[in-house]
C-alpha cells in the first residue's frame, strides 16, 4: 500500500523512442521500410515490458511498412547485447534501427554501430543515459536517448511525504514524464538537469 507512486510512464516512453526513430530516418533520407530490432534487457520486467510495447505500437501506428524483428533478450549482459544486436545486423541487410531498451541494452547497440560505421545506415535509440550512451548521441551512433526524471521523482516525492505528514490531499499516481534527448537539444539547462 501507498500513498503516492512517483515513476515514468514506461509506455510512453517507449513511444516517444518510435516517434524519433521516424525523424531520424527522415533526416538521414532513410525511407521507413525494412527491419527493426530490439535489444530488451530481461525478459518479465513490467518498466520493459511496456517500454517495449509503447515502441512496437507507436511504430506499428506511424511506420506500418516496417517489420519489427523478434525481441532479443539479454540478461542485462553487456556482452550478449552486443552478439544480439550484431546478429540482427547482420542477418538482416534491411536492418534501419535499433532500440535498446535500457543502458546496457543501449550500449551494446550504440558498440555495434559505432564499431561497424553504421550511423548512416541504422537508427539507434535507447532508454537512460550513461557515458557510452552520452558518448553515442556526441559521435551520431545513437541518435536519441529517452531519458526519465530521477532527480524530479527524489524532489517531488519528498514534498509530496511532507504534504501527506501535514495533512494535505497528494495524488495517488504521478507521471514524472520521459523526454527525447538527441544531439539538437543536448547541450540545453533543462536537458542537462
Amino acid at each position: 500500500c501507498y500513498d503516492s507512486f512517483l515513476a515514468t510512464d514506461n509506455y510512453v516512453g517507449g513511444g516517444l523512442a518510435a516517434e524519433q526513430m521516424v525523424k531520424s530516418w527522415k533526416a538521414l533520407g532513410v525511407e521507413p521500410k525494412g527491419k527493426v530490432g530490439l535489444v530488451n534487457a530481461m525478459a518479465g520486467v513490467q518498466v520493459l515490458i511496456n517500454r517495449e510495447a509503447g515502441f512496437r505500437d507507436k511504430l506499428a501506428e506511424i511506420a506500418p511498412d516496417v517489420t519489427i524483428l523478434e525481441t532479443r533478450f539479454t540478461d542485462n549482459d553487456m556482452v550478449k547485447s552486443i552478439a544480439a544486436a550484431e546478429d540482427m545486423v547482420s542477418a538482416n541487410d534491411d536492418l534501419i534501427g535499433l532500440f535498446g531498451c535500457n543502458n546496457i541494452t543501449g550500449d551494446g547497440v550504440c558498440r555495434v554501430i559505432t564499431e561497424q560505421e553504421l550511423s548512416e545506415k541504422i537508427v539507434g535509440i535507447a532508454f537512460d543515459s550513461d557515458p557510452e550512451e552520452i558518448a553515442g548521441v556526441e559521435s551520431g551512433a545513437l541518435k536519441a536517448l529517452v531519458l526519465q526524471d530521477p532527480y524530479g521523482m527524489g524532489y517531488k516525492g519528498v514534498n509530496y511525504a511532507w504534504e501527506k505528514l501535514t495533512g494535505k490531499d497528494i495524488p495517488k499516481e504521478v507521471d514524472t514524464g520521459a523526454t527525447i534527448v538527441t544531439l539538437e537539444n543536448f547541450h540545453d539547462p533543462a536537458v542537462q538537469g
